[in-house]
């Protein structure tokens, strides 16, 4: 049983089930895709090798090379290096959904949309037995494995295990659509956002969003109980009375969900340090590649980046998708077993692909007792 249709829930549901194992993936949204399409992220980062070539080169496993390739033709995008030199591949929020269950239906896997974990039983280090809410009806499920992809570390919370709390909040992000712009790029838009923002609002572009006439924007807020709607409402007008691009336009869409960066996480037989990520260790028994640096998104405060060294990488060991606690728990995406650091450079989307057909594989050989 895997919690979350996240982009590491999707990787993990594929990975197990392509050995003829049953696998249930429960999701508590109607929606595929977890953050990245629900939040409309936009960005696949962490695929490529952190370098100064302007060839993209991938450095992670082959089921995500192969995902970010189909994604990149059904977006018809490309590649993109930033400012920073960093490189990372833009994506339509439709051709991500669409891949992600098109994959998982050739897998048959079994997907229960609109459905809540509500309660987990265990009998001494083991889960017995979930009891999920579909659709207003309650169901139990007798798992031999469970993966918690749900970015939030539910099955550990519920259980009552205690987690590592985060000694900072990262800022929330909220992303919004608007259409018929007039811009002449997207630096010039991101340069004009800057100067005429700073002081009133966080907003800043979506990377490889920018079109002649739309552009995705990312509203960066602290406080989780913010009217969203109505602070977006505001940010707007801002827009249109202060920019003249954005005179004539009107907002297109708002995301679904709020994206949360980090949160507190379960501890596994393994946890990922901030050093680790900085000096690039690597380990025997590897699960992912990280090439992404570290983002300290602090309110009111510009981002603080932590990068690694160049033309190198850090990896993940499998060590990190296991609990600590549960026998028959694992971990991927966002919940794997990291500091509050380490986790602001493996929450990636590209990073979070890697880990779910990683832990995968593990829970086959798991259930095999290899």
């Amino acid at each position: 049983m895997i919690i979350g249709a996240g982009s590491a829930g999707v990787a993990a549901a594929i990975s197990a089930s392509s050995e003829s194992l049953s696998v249930l993936l429960i999701e508590k949204s109607n929606r595929i895709g977890g953050m990245a399409t629900q939040s409309e992220v936009g960005t696949i980062c962490g695929l490529y090798l952190n370098d100064d070539s302007p060839v993209f080169t991938y450095n992670v496993d082959d089921f995500t090379r192969e995902f970010s390739v189909n994604v990149q033709q059904l977006s018809n995008s490309s590649p993109v290096i930033n400012k920073d030199g960093l490189k990372f591949l833009p994506y339509k929020i439709e051709a991500f959904e669409n891949h992600c269950k098109d994959l998982l239906q050739k897998h048959k896997v079994d997907i229960w949309l609109n459905t809540e974990l509500t309660n987990v039983q265990m009998n001494k280090e083991k889960i017995t037995s979930l009891t999920v809410l579909k659709e207003n009806d309650t169901s139990e499920v007798l798992p031999q494995s469970v993966i918690d992809t749900s970015g939030v570390n539910i099955v550990s919370e519920l259980v009552g295990v205690e987690l590592q709390s985060i000694s900072y909040q990262q800022n929330l992000t909220h992303i919004f659509t608007i259409e018929n712009t007039k811009f002449k790029s997207e630096e010039n838009l991101a340069f004009i956002l800057l100067l005429k923002t700073k002081n009133q609002f966080d907003v800043s572009i979506v990377p490889g969003s920018f079109s002649v006439n739309e552009v995705a924007l990312k509203f960066n807020f602290e406080d989780k109980n913010t009217d969203v709607v109505q602070e977006i409402e505001k940010v707007f007008s801002f827009l249109k009375e202060n920019i003249a691009g954005f005179s004539n336009a009107r907002i297109k869409s708002l995301a679904d969900e709020t994206g949360l960066r980090i949160g507190d996480r379960a501890e596994g037989e393994y946890v990922l340090t901030e050093n680790d990520v900085l000096t690039c260790r690597k380990f025997p028994n590897s699960s992912a590649n990280g090439n992404w640096p570290i983002e300290i998104w602090k309110a009111n405060q510009q981002v603080e980046i932590k990068s690694i060294k160049k033309n190198d990488f850090y990896q993940i060991p499998a060590t990190c998708l296991k609990s600590k606690n549960i026998q028959n728990l694992f971990f991927a995406g966002r919940n794997i077993s990291a500091d509050e650091n380490a986790i602001a450079s493996a929450r990636v989307i590209g990073t979070c692909l890697q880990t779910g057909f990683a832990v995968g594989k593990i829970v086959q050989r798991s259930l095999r007792g290899k």
